[in-house]
């Protein structure tokens, strides 16, 4: 009968119970399909009470680690994708969101009003109900072509690809570039999505060592040179989640190792519009175009809503790319392609993103001032802060302290590349919650429990 080795010390014992199947799900030691032992001889071997070891296997149920099935157990699920991919909560105790990193969703009420009467308006609206070659419109890969342009990539419009959202972007260039049983690189701290990703490909992911500058040249070049990784994933401005901006000799380092040892380059330079342009380096597709993909989007710096997002592939890439949009979504809504041209030519998107920047400096001005006392990482451009954790708190028991307190973080667990990864880090996303004086009581409890309150 399967029994955890150690248990946490501090906290409630549920938590630790319930962390502790989870990290032997995750370690290969319980494996998908495996049946837990009933609770009354579980709580019979650790001497703990039944209804602590009921609220452990509900807990582990409810991060998506373990299902129970009525009149069989409870068993091990397949953690073929992360357990729980954040979301933006819609309400109840739990309605309090720092754990989905988007931008402030009221921003652009007054322009989306205007941009629906400007549809309405066009003499070929209709064409918006169409397929189109190619999977978009001419005029929408025009605006796109201006908007990776202000971001440092210079493209024909012709060359570009219309996304749902730069993620998609990423899941596209993964399509067109690996198999199943290929090694992708990460960071060994990045996006949810984008562990997901790879997963759901059934791709091998490898995971590089991050510094304060971001991805380390020197670990990556020492792993490509064990294994011949087919991609690697890097987010280059404000990584998620460690807000790294990666130096230009860094990416000049980066692009020299992929092309002596011929991996592609997948850029997710989602965040890059937050930055102004004197702290933005040179984008890596600027440096390497030739096997670089480059994914971008509006979602992070207009609207979290308007899916739309640009991908530019090497042009012998550019085929099999278009493909992958075909087979995963066919074409992105040509609406919604339509509202982020207007945008972004008529200096709409510009104007919101600058928006967005003046709420997130505010946003981040309240954080350091209720959470200074604590090691965080913060950045005026960023859409969450970092919190490193005090001893004794570990990342998922800290999360679900503050579930309790109606509040959803995002525990580092979650965000690792590596199983065996044990950064002790939780992600506060500061700009998905609409109102400033909400936000306000979900970073004093955070305080509050911090304190041991």
């Amino acid at each position: 009968m399967w029994t955890p080795e150690t248990l946490a010390a501090s906290g409630p014992k549920y938590v630790a119970l319930a962390h502790a199947i989870a990290e032997a799900a995750r370690s290969g030691t319980l494996l998908p399909g495996a049946r837990l032992p009933p609770r009354r001889a579980l709580a019979a071997r650790l001497g703990m009470n039944l209804s602590t070891v009921s609220k452990a296997y509900d807990l582990a149920a409810e991060m998506g680690i373990v299902a129970g099935e009525v009149g069989r157990g409870t068993f091990v699920r397949m953690l073929s994708v992360p357990e729980r991919m954040p979301w933006p909560k819609t309400g109840g105790a739990d309605a309090l969101d720092m754990s989905s990193n988007f931008p402030f969703p009221s921003a652009a009420n007054d322009e989306l009003r205007l941009a629906f009467e400007a549809l309405g308006s066009l003499p070929n609206a209709a064409d918006l109900l169409r397929y189109h070659p190619n999977s978009a419109h001419p005029s929408h890969l025009a605006a796109g072509a201006a908007w990776v342009r202000d971001l440092g990539v210079e493209a024909a419009p012709e060359r570009l690809l219309i996304t749902a959202g730069a993620i998609h972007g990423v899941f596209v260039s993964l399509l067109a570039v690996a198999r199943a049983g290929d090694l992708v690189l990460l960071e060994e701290m990045t996006s949810p999505a984008i562990i997901g990703a790879c997963r759901a490909l059934g791709l091998r992911i490898g995971a590089v060592p991050l510094d304060v500058g971001g991805l380390r040249p020197d670990a990556l070049e020492a792993m490509v040179k064990r294994e011949r990784p087919r991609a690697l994933v890097v987010v280059p401005n404000l990584q998620n989640p460690t807000l790294a901006v990666m130096p230009a000799e860094r990416r000049r380092q980066v692009v020299e190792i992929a092309r002596q040892h011929g991996f592609i380059l997948i850029e997710d330079d989602v965040y890059g519009p937050l930055l102004r342009q004197p702290d933005r380096p040179p984008p890596l597709a600027a440096m390497a175009p030739e096997r670089t993909c480059f994914c971008t989007s509006l979602s992070k710096s207009v609207a979290p809503g308007l899916r739309i997002g640009f991908l530019l592939m090497p042009a012998s890439l550019r085929a099999d790319a278009l493909n992958a949009i075909r087979v995963s979504t066919w074409m992105t809504s040509p609406l919604l392609g339509q509202i982020a041209a207007n945008w972004i030519l008529d200096g709409t998107a510009a104007r919101l993103c600058e928006r967005q920047r003046a709420i997130i400096r505010r946003r981040q001005e309240m954080a350091r001032q209720i959470l200074g006392e604590f090691d965080i990482v913060t950045d005026d451009a960023a859409l969450h802060l970092l919190l490193k954790l005090p001893e004794p708190w570990r990342a998922g028991q800290f999360s679900a302290h503050m579930q309790q307190q109606g509040v959803a973080v995002l525990p580092s667990s979650e965000m690792s590349a590596d199983p065996g990864g044990r950064q002790n880090l939780v992600r506060l996303s500061l700009c998905t919650i609409d109102s400033e004086a909400a936000l306000q009581s979900a970073l004093t409890a955070c305080r509050t429990v911090l304190r041991g309150g």
